[in-house]
């Protein structure tokens, strides 16, 4: 069998793994796709398990593996917390300096608070019990191989992939 083919079959497995995820959890089919090694798997569906448990709405948009970490990207709603207190008050504040800077005719400054007011600086605080699984799912991931599931030695290695060294050394041969 050639390389190709083995990889091929390695990543339809894959997928099948995926979807038997997701329709277990009642998960439509991310948009932005699920493209994850067989080891990295449970991990994603114990994650799953306590999102679902906490209230998520199932809105996900992408999982991957990203600089040989795990990256689960779901909608705006159950991970932002958009009720958190001080969030509001951030924004709330951020919005009134931006619309003082325009009145004033501080443009750039102007746009840089409406970039703070709405940008990813305010969503890294994941206070809830939802972005809690996904952080743990994330760490856990650094642990282990993205291939076999098995301890990982170190953080990366030059493929790219998340492997352990006997991954690493078979040179992507098998899968």
């Amino acid at each position: 069998m050639k390389s190709y083919d083995i990889r091929q079959e390695y990543w339809d497995r894959c997928r099948a793994e995926a979807d038997r995820i997701m329709k277990r959890f009642g998960i439509a089919s991310p948009r932005c796709g699920f493209g994850l090694g067989l080891g990295w798997m449970p991990v994603v569906e114990r994650a799953f398990e306590k999102m679902v448990a906490a209230g998520w709405d199932k809105d996900l948009q992408q999982v991957k593996q990203k600089f040989c970490g795990l990256r689960i990207y779901i909608g705006f709603g159950g991970h932002d917390d958009v009720d958190n207190p001080l969030k509001k008050i951030v924004r709330a504040t951020a919005q009134g300096l931006a619309r003082l800077c325009l009145k004033i005719r501080f443009v750039k400054m102007a746009r840089l608070l409406f970039n703070i007011r709405d940008s990813n600086l305010i969503r890294q605080w994941r206070p809830n019990a939802i972005a809690k699984a996904i952080d743990e799912a994330e760490a856990e991931c650094d642990k282990i191989c993205e291939v076999c599931g098995n301890e990982r030695e170190k953080k990366g290695v030059g493929s790219g992939w998340a492997l352990c060294n006997a991954c690493a050394a078979d040179d992507g041969k098998s899968f």
